[in-house]
């Protein structure tokens, strides 16, 4: 039921905002998504061991190319998850250890939960086609 007050859910509109997105559409940016999620709790979970993890091991890890690498550290980073350092020509990276206790519980727990659920959520699992 919808609140009296609160407006209609505007429908999923593409980035040109001119039509809607058919479901097909809105099913590859969940995927996606998810993907991304699971991609990015791989990487917190390979800084979980305190040290510094230079940029090329963490692409080897996920398989992943420079420019998709950089985007899902930035977005670590913003988050305040991991720290970076430029080492000559690469940058390394390693979990903040100043995460408040809270967070990195939480954050430890997420992780444990992942990889409890097997590897198609586990940190670094791959998805089913289904």
């Amino acid at each position: 039921a919808r609140h009296a007050c609160r407006p209609p859910r505007p429908p999923l509109a593409d980035e040109v905002g001119d039509r809607l997105l058919e479901d097909a559409e809105v099913e590859w940016l969940v995927d996606v998504r998810v993907g991304a999620v699971q991609r990015r709790g791989h990487l917190v979970d390979l800084l979980a061991d305190g040290g510094e993890h230079c940029v090329c091991e963490l692409m080897q890890a996920l398989g992943a190319t420079q420019s998709r690498m950089s985007r899902h550290m930035q977005v670590l980073r913003q988050a305040g998850l991991v720290l970076d350092r430029r080492d000559a020509q690469w940058v390394r990276y390693r979990r903040n250890p100043a995460l408040p206790p809270q967070v990195a519980a939480v954050l430890d727990a997420v992780l444990d939960i992942m990889r409890d659920a097997g590897p198609a959520a586990a940190p670094g699992g791959e998805r089913s086609a289904a």
